[in-house]
């Protein structure tokens, strides 16, 4: 059984109608031996990928990496 692997990340971006100000966007992935999924929240809308192992696999033949490699190369 793979264990998941869980990261969560806090980001300040420039708010486009108020420079001035940041706005925050919260990040959270979690990561298994071979796909993960990944949430973004600015606290009022939402986004959820869940990639699959077939999509993963795809995307590390993309960049000629084994997935275990492109793994490690997005951490």
């Amino acid at each position: 059984m793979e264990l998941p692997r869980h990261s969560c990340l806090k980001l300040g971006l420039p708010n486009r109608t108020k420079p001035d100000e940041i706005e925050p966007i919260f990040i959270k992935v979690t990561r298994y031996d071979t796909h993960f999924d990944l949430s973004i929240t600015n606290g009022l809308d939402s986004w959820v990928c869940k990639a699959s192992e077939e999509e993963v696999r795809e995307r590390a033949t993309q960049w000629d990496q084994p997935v275990a490699d492109y793994f490690e190369s997005a951490e």
